[in-house]
C-alpha cells in the first residue's frame, strides 16, 4: 500500500521592515575656533563595503564608513578644501541597530503552491517559508527582531598634509607616533583635542585597533586659517627695533611655522646690553636654541630632525623664569637655563630670518632660506604688524630687507625611492667622449647604487655606497677594473649630500659636497644612451632614500616630468616629497646608547654603557654587593660597579664589597681625597673646610642608603696632644685613631638618609676650648662610607 506524506508550509510575509537606530544629536561649539569642518569636506577611503562608503562617515549619521578589509592599511582621507586650523577630532563607531518586522501576513497550505501563486501575484514581498513536516495545529506565533553587534575603532593614528602627497604623522611629546584613543562602543562620542592645532588641508585617519570591523563616524573641529607669510632668500632679514620698546620679562612665548629646503640658517636673534641673547637657528636640519639671561653661561637645546624637507613645521618656545620648553611638531624638550638670573632683557634689535653680521650665540654663518608664517612674540603677530606699518606708510620700528609676502615653491622636486628595487632609467647623450652626472641624495642605508652608466664601447662606470662610503667602480676597454675610494667619511647620515661625476679622456673627477677629487689615468670611452639612477641593475643593491637635482650632461628635468617607462615602480617611487623617517630622533636607546638606523629599523650600540638589550635597558651590573655575592660567591673583597636602581636613570658607580665571617656583606664607597690631608695653620674655629666628593652622586648615594640596613662613616685622625672630638679632658697622643661620626650621614625619617657634603674640622682652638700641647698643630683626616 502506498503511503502519501503531506507536508504543510507556513509563509510569513513581511509587509513592512523598519530599522531603528540611535537618535541624531545636534552638535555645538563653545569657542571661536571650534566649528565643524566636514560639512563641505570631501571624504575618500582605501576600501569600503557596499552602502558603507566614506560619505557615510558623518558624526551622528545613521550609517558609517566600514572598510572592506580589516588590516592596518585602511585609511579614511579627508580633504577640507583649503588649509584649516584643526583643533580637535570626534569619533563614533557604527551605531547599535535594531531590525524587526512590524506587520506580517500568514498563508498556509499542504504543498506550498498557494504561497507560490500569492507571491507571483503580489510581486516584491519579503517572505519566510517554514516546513513543519506534518500536520499540526497552530495556536500562536512568536517573533523577535535582530540586534546588530557594535563595530568601532578603539585606537587610530592621524596624519596631515598640505598637498595630499607629503604626509606627517601627529606625534606625542616624546616624538613617537601618537595613538589616539577611540571608541568602546558604537554610539558614544569620543573627542580628542590637540594641544597644538593641526594646520593642514588633508587629514588621514589610520585605524590601528578595532572591534569586529573597521567602522567610523568622524567630525573635525576648527576654523579657517589666516596666514601672514614672509619669504627669505638667504640674504633677507626683518629688523624689529627694541630701543623704544625693549623686552624685559621673566616670561615670554614665541611661536611660528616655517618650511625650507636648506639645512642651515639663522631664524631668530636678539640681544641686550647686559649680555642677554636669544638665538634660534637651523643647523644640519635640526633646530638649535641658544639662550643666555646675562650670566655669561650658555644654555643650548636642540629638537627636530630632517626639517629641511620643504614641509611646514610648528615651533613653540615658552619660558617661565629659568624653565624653558622648546617644541617642534609637538615634540617637546624641556630645560633649565643656567645662571642666577631669571629675566630676559633685550633692548637692541630683534632679527627674523637672518642677521647683518655674526653674533654671540650663533653657530651658523648663513641666513635662513625659506618661509616663515604667523610669527608671534607673546600675543603680537610680528608679520601682521610689519604689513600694517608698511601699508600705512608708517613702519615705525619695523624694517624688512629682500623679503616677500608670499611663499613661492622652490624649484626643487625631490623623489623618494622607497624600495631597493625602485629606480629611474633616464636618457642621455649617446656617443660622446665626455660625461657629467650630478645629483643630491640623502639616506640612512649603508649600501646602495647611486649611478650606473654602460658605455657604448665596452665598459661601465658605477657610483655606489658601500658601508656608508661613496665609491666609484670603473671599467673601460683595454683597462682592468678599478675601484676608487677617495673619501674617508660616511654619507649615510640622513643629510643632503651633493654628488657630481665628470669624465673626459684620461680624466675622472668625483665631487662630494663640492670637494672634488681628480683621478688621472688612461681612459677612453664613448657614452651610452641610458643612465640608471638608484638601481635597476641585477646583483647590485638599490638605493633607498631621497634624491633631487638630478642632471644628466647639463640637462635637468623635474622628476614629476618623468614618463612612466622611465622609472620603476609606481608604488615604490614618490614624487615631490622626501619620505624618510628619522628613527633615532628622539634616541630610542637608553642610558647613552648609540643609535644607528636604516630605512626599516634602528639598532642600539650599548658598548661601554653598562647596559644590554635591544635598547640598552638591562643593566649588566649587580644591584648591590649582596646580589653580587649571591651570584658570584664573594669570600673576601672585590672592587665592582653596582647599579642601585637597575634599569633606572642612575648609572652604575664603583664600590668595594667586603665579606665577613659572620655573613655580613658591607659596601664601601670611596671618595676623591683618598690620600691624607694635612691641616696646619688653621687657628680660628671653622677656618678649615674639606669637600668630600665620593665616587657616587648624591642621588646614587641616597638610593644606596635607602637599600641598606645600617650605615656608618669612618673618620681617621692622626694627631698629637689634641683634644679628640672636642672632649675637654680627653687628649689623644695616638696616631691613627679611628672614630665613627654620624654627622655626615644622618638618618631622618624611615629609611631615608640626609647627606652632608661639607665637613668642618678645627685644630688649635676647637669649640671654644684651647688645645694644650698641640705640638704639630695638624690633623690628618680620611673618610669612608661603609654600608651593610
Amino acid at each position: 500500500m502506498m503511503i502519501n506524506t503531506l507536508y504543510y508550509y507556513v509563509a510569513v510575509l513581511s509587509l513592512s521592515l523598519t530599522s531603528v537606530r540611535s537618535d541624531s544629536v545636534r552638535y555645538y561649539y563653545d569657542y571661536e575656533c571650534n566649528e565643524p569642518l566636514l560639512e563641505t569636506a570631501k571624504l575618500t577611503a582605501t576600501s569600503s563595503l557596499r552602502e558603507r562608503g566614506p560619505e557615510n562617515a558623518q558624526l551622528y549619521g545613521l550609517n558609517a564608513w566600514t572598510a572592506s578589509e580589516n588590516d592596518f592599511d585602511q585609511q579614511l582621507i579627508i580633504d577640507l578644501g583649503s588649509v584649516k586650523n584643526v583643533t580637535r577630532v570626534a569619533t563614533q563607531g557604527r551605531a547599535h541597530s535594531q531590525e524587526f518586522v512590524q506587520e506580517y501576513h500568514i498563508s498556509y497550505g499542504s504543498n506550498g503552491l498557494d504561497y507560490a501563486r500569492y507571491k507571483a501575484a503580489g510581486g516584491e514581498v519579503k517572505h519566510l517559508t517554514v516546513k513543519l513536516g506534518k500536520r499540526v495545529e497552530l495556536r500562536a506565533i512568536a517573533t523577535r527582531g535582530r540586534f546588530a553587534t557594535s563595530e568601532f575603532v578603539s585606537e587610530y593614528m592621524l596624519l596631515y598634509s598640505d598637498n595630499g602627497e607629503s604626509w606627517r604623522v601627529v606625534s606625542d611629546s616624546d616624538g613617537y607616533e601618537k595613538m589616539f584613543g577611540g571608541n568602546h562602543d558604537g554610539n558614544t562620542i569620543v573627542k580628542n583635542e590637540f594641544e597644538v592645532p593641526i594646520i593642514a588641508q588633508y587629514i588621514r585617519i589610520n585605524p590601528m585597533r578595532w572591534r569586529d570591523k573597521i567602522s567610523m563616524r568622524v567630525e573635525l573641529y576648527g576654523c579657517d586659517y589666516v596666514a601672514d607669510t614672509l619669504y627669505f632668500n638667504g640674504s633677507s632679514l626683518v629688523k624689529v627695533d627694541l630701543l623704544r620698546d625693549p623686552v624685559s620679562a621673566s616670561r615670554e612665548t614665541v611661536r611660528f611655522r616655517f618650511k625650507t629646503s636648506v639645512a642651515s640658517g639663522a631664524l631668530l636673534y636678539s640681544r641686550g646690553t647686559q649680555g642677554d641673547y636669544l638665538a634660534l637657528q637651523l643647523r644640519d636640519n635640526r633646530l638649535v636654541l641658544n639662550i643666555d639671561l646675562g650670566s655669561g653661561l650658555l644654555t643650548s637645546l636642540s629638537v627636530g630632525s630632517l626639517l629641511d624637507d620643504n614641509i611646514w613645521h610648528d615651533v613653540v618656545i615658552s619660558r617661565n623664569r629659568r624653565d624653558i620648553i622648546f617644541s617642534v611638531d609637538r615634540v617637546v624638550v624641556q630645560g633649565r637655563i643656567r645662571g642666577e638670573f631669571s629675566r630676559l632683557n633685550l633692548n637692541r634689535a630683534f632679527y627674523i630670518g637672518g642677521v647683518p653680521n655674526f653674533q654671540d650665540g650663533l653657530v651658523v654663518n648663513q641666513n635662513f632660506t625659506g618661509c616663515v608664517e604667523n610669527m608671534y612674540l607673546n600675543s603680537t603677530n610680528i608679520i601682521y604688524e610689519l604689513k600694517q606699518g608698511y601699508e600705512t606708510g608708517e613702519p615705525f620700528k619695523y624694517q624688512k630687507v629682500n623679503t616677500l609676502y608670499s611663499c613661492p615653491e622652490p624649484p626643487l622636486v625631490p623623489v623618494t625611492f622607497l624600495k631597493a628595487g625602485s629606480y629611474a632609467k633616464l636618457r642621455g647623450y649617446s656617443g660622446g667622449n665626455t660625461l657629467n652626472v650630478s645629483l643630491e641624495f640623502r639616506t640612512y642605508e649603508l649600501h646602495g647604487l647611486l649611478i650606473y652608466h654602460k658605455f657604448k664601447s665596452d665598459g661601465y662606470v658605477k657610483v655606489f655606497l658601500e658601508e656608508g662610503l661613496v665609491k666609484v667602480e670603473l671599467f673601460t676597454e683595454g683597462s682592468p677594473k678599478v675601484k676608487l675610494d677617495n673619501y674617508a667619511e660616511v654619507f649615510n647620515d640622513g643629510r643632503w649630500h651633493s654628488l657630481m661625476l665628470t669624465m673626459a679622456p684620461d680624466t675622472l673627477i668625483l665631487s662630494l659636497n663640492y670637494r672634488p677629487v681628480k683621478t688621472t689615468k688612461k681612459l677612453k670611452f664613448f657614452t651610452g644612451s641610458s643612465y640608471y639612477i638608484a638601481g635597476g641593475k641585477s646583483g647590485v643593491r638599490g638605493f633607498v632614500g631621497c634624491m633631487r637635482r638630478i642632471a644628466l650632461d647639463g640637462n635637468y628635468r623635474l622628476p614629476t616630468d618623468w614618463k612612466p617607462e622611465e622609472y620603476c615602480c609606481p608604488n615604490e617611487v614618490v614624487f615631490d616629497a622626501c619620505h624618510m623617517i628619522d628613527r633615532c630622533n628622539p634616541n630610542p636607546c637608553e642610558h647613552g646608547g648609540t643609535c644607528t638606523q636604516t630605512a626599516d629599523e634602528f639598532t642600539c650600540d650599548c658598548t661601554d654603557t653598562g647596559y644590554a638589550g635591544a635598547v640598552c635597558h638591562s643593566s649588566t651590573h649587580p644591584l648591590s654587593c649582596q646580589a653580587y655575592s649571591n651570584a658570584a660567591g664573594l669570600t673576601r673583597s672585590a672592587d665592582i660597579k653596582v647599579d642601585v636602581d637597575g634599569s633606572g636613570p642612575l648609572p652604575a658607580f664603583p664600590v668595594t664589597c667586603h665579606a665577613y665571617s659572620d655573613g655580613r656583606i658591607v659596601t664601601a664607597v670611596s671618595h676623591a681625597v683618598a690620600s691624607s690631608s694635612i691641616v696646619d695653620g688653621y687657628q680660628e674655629p671653622g677656618s678649615f673646610k674639606q669637600d668630600i666628593e665620593y665616587d657616587a652622586s648624591r642621588a646614587q648615594l641616597e638610593a644606596l642608603l635607602n637599600r641598606s640596613h645600617t650605615c656608618s662613616q669612618r673618620l681617621d685622625y692622626m694627631c698629637r696632644h689634641s683634644r679628640l672630638l672636642n672632649s675637654p679632658s680627653k687628649f689623644s697622643t695616638i696616631v691613627g685613631a679611628a672614630v665613627t661620626r654620624d654627622w655626615l650621614v644622618s638618618q631622618t625619617v624611615g629609611s631615608s638618609f640626609k647627606i652632608q657634603q661639607v665637613v668642618q674640622l678645627r685644630c688649635g682652638i676647637s669649640w671654644g676650648y684651647r688645645l694644650k700641647n698641640c705640638i704639630d698643630k695638624y690633623i690628618v683626616i680620611q673618610y669612608l662610607i661603609s654600608i651593610n
